[in-house]
């Protein structure tokens, strides 16, 4: 694809008109209309879109958009043929029946080469909503019903409408594009078709041509199986023979958990106390119950992070565990996937090894997945109890030996390291790999800030930042970050600064120019009206306003109130609540920064500080 003429496209379609702005990437924009009495360029927009060696690039389009250009396609001559009132009827009729999902003949075939960025990102939201993401400049909620029959004088302000969509578009593309060239590379490598796939759609397409591949059996035999089970399981029956403990006290610990037993359908949670800590086992992996703290290395300690590579497949393969439906070829196969990547990881083919990632990190979660070929329930319990409780050995002989763990989650688990001791700590976890047959990395951290388990800030003796949770300035974007929520950047922003730089948050927030950063977003659902209540000219005013909407807190006396409204209530916008906003739908401008509630955002950062750092800080 790196080769192939790449076009961003969006469609807007009424009773009386059809619209298509569609633009080359790093090129032209072009609308074509078709409209009662004006001239069009159906037949060559149709024309381009049968090319071979171009890619049409859409959001949602998959069910929409693309299945209406495929059926211009297919009907061609018969189309083209018709009226131009006959034709808008018919694309109208079709174009509703793909919203009411009356029509899927073109959901699956294409006629042309498509990608579907909202496939590709995973996302669930709306393309506006993706834009306040990606900090796009105008935020404007489609103007019209579909319904409406367009009027000439609506014609600029549809294309105006259109046109920032293919924008839009065309930006998403660029932010995903990593993840696009990677569904390319499978597509070309494994022969499976996954432009426009999510990560498990992948997952799964890839899976069961490689399983089909090592033990020649038909998807169509294995894909219908899956083990149920309907009575609980003894957790004695899940728990690895070889697994005990050296204290007497994680071994009484371990005695109770294998007492108990788990239902297919329940929850399994257990709470395990090793010296300082407490650690919660649960079904989505160990993690410790952290208090909010602070930790930076120096020239007598230095903290280090252990990371088990690949930690469920290793745990699949190494111990057997295994759906109880599949041959041992499952197992075979997942041993042969993990260890390739592994190698592609040192070989620098980062390609390979994504590639491989996507499928080999979804099996677990597929083994608890009722609609998968991969579901029994005590495979998935296998994997998650046996791993957390072989992690909580290693933890237990650190803390043996006098290194203080400070953090665990899932695969990790971060330890305090005297000086002049690093050589017997990785003896330790050498040991521990030896007796277990896992692979631990190392990294050192300079500074841990942890507000809790899921947020955190770690800056890494190479320079690198990880970021979790509300502490992350970055959660809003890449491929994980896009579906969240766009909530005030600048905090996150501010606290890293202040923990890696020592660099106040008033001082970062009142230096800071971008006011987008300091913006929230939100999208009432469909059964509400959106009100903006604020005063002009000394009078109250309530105006309807679109529902998608970026928004500041600003200085008492400017802005105003969004108001979520329904027939029978009305709710403030979550988080606004005794503040004014000022909406920020059009290109920002220096005048929108100078309403800037500053104080606000000190006190949001403060109040996430405070806990993890109480020194005194200023609101000046």
């Amino acid at each position: 694809m790196s080769k192939a003429t790449v076009y961003t496209y969006d469609l807007e379609v009424f009773k009386n008109c059809f619209m298509c702005a569609i633009k080359k990437y790093g090129g032209d924009m072009r609308v074509v209309t078709v409209y009662p009495g004006k001239q069009d360029r159906l037949k060559d927009l149709i024309d381009l879109f049968s090319r071979s060696d171009a890619w049409f690039i859409g959001y949602n389009s998959m069910h929409f958009d693309d299945q209406l250009m495929n059926l211009l396609i297919d009907r061609k001559e018969a189309l083209l043929s018709q009226p131009r009132v006959s034709l808008l009827e018919s694309l109208y009729r079709t174009a509703q029946e793909l919203v009411n999902g009356g029509q899927t003949k073109y959901k699956y075939e294409s006629a042309f080469n498509r990608i579907d960025l909202m496939q590709v990102g995973g996302l669930q939201k709306s393309l506006k909503m993706v834009a306040i993401n990606l900090g796009w400049p105008w935020i404007q909620d489609f103007p019209y019903d579909h319904t409406y029959e367009v009027q000439p004088q609506d014609l600029q302000d549809l294309r105006d409408y259109n046109k920032n969509d293919t924008l839009i578009t065309e930006r998403l593309f660029e932010e995903l594009r990593d993840e696009i060239n990677l569904r390319s590379f499978i597509s070309s490598k494994y022969k499976v078709p996954v432009y426009s796939r999510r990560d498990s759609g992948i997952a799964n397409m890839l899976l069961r041509k490689l399983y089909k591949n090592r033990t020649g059996i038909p998807p169509y035999l294995f894909t219908r199986q899956k083990t149920e089970r309907e009575e609980p399981i003894p957790i004695k029956d899940i728990v690895h023979p070889d697994l005990s403990f050296e204290t007497s006290r994680m071994q009484k610990q371990l005695d109770e958990i294998k007492s108990g037993s788990v239902h297919p359908d329940g929850k399994f949670e257990y709470t395990v106390h090793l010296n300082n800590l407490a650690y919660t086992m649960a079904q989505g992996g160990l993690h410790s119950e952290n208090r909010p703290s602070l930790y930076r290395s120096d020239e007598t300690v230095q903290y280090v992070d252990a990371d088990v590579g690949s930690y469920y497949p290793f745990t699949m393969f190494l111990h057997g565990i295994k759906p109880a439906h599949l041959q041992q070829g499952f197992l075979d196969l997942l041993e042969e996937l993990t260890l390739m990547r592994l190698d592609y990881k040192k070989q620098g083919k980062k390609r390979e090894a994504d590639a491989l990632k996507i499928v080999i990190n979804s099996i677990y979660g597929k083994t608890g997945d009722e609609n998968s070929w991969l579901y029994d329930p005590k495979a998935m319990y296998g994997v998650t109890i046996n791993g957390q409780l072989f992690l909580l050995d290693l933890i237990e002989r650190l803390e043996i030996h006098g290194f203080e763990v400070v953090y665990a989650n899932t695969d990790g688990v971060t330890a305090k390291v005297p000086t002049g001791c690093r050589d017997e700590y990785e003896a330790i976890c050498e040991e521990w790999c030896e007796d277990t047959g896992y692979i631990l990395d190392y990294e050192n951290f300079e500074v841990m800030a942890i507000a809790d388990v899921n947020n955190l800030i770690v800056l890494k003796e190479s320079g690198s930042v990880k970021r979790k949770g509300r502490l992350n300035k970055k959660r809003h974007l890449g491929t994980w970050g896009l579906g969240r929520s766009f909530d005030k950047p600048i905090v996150p922003m501010a606290i890293e600064k202040y923990f890696l730089e020592d660099i106040p948050p008033a001082q970062t927030i009142s230096e800071h120019e971008d006011v987008l950063d300091f913006c929230m977003a939100h999208k009432p659902g469909k059964k509400f009206d959106v009100i903006y209540e604020h005063v002009e000219n000394g009078q109250l005013r309530r105006e309807e306003v679109q529902r998608s909407n970026r928004y500041f807190i600003c200085e008492t006396g400017k802005g105003g109130s969004l108001i979520k409204k329904t027939p029978s209530k009305e709710l403030v916008f979550t988080g606004t609540s005794g503040h004014n906003v000022y909406r920020v739908n059009s290109k920002p401008t220096p005048e929108m920064r100078e309403l800037v509630n500053e104080r606000y955002y000190i006190e949001k950062a403060h109040q996430e500080i405070a806990p993890i750092d109480n020194k005194q800080l200023s609101l000046l």
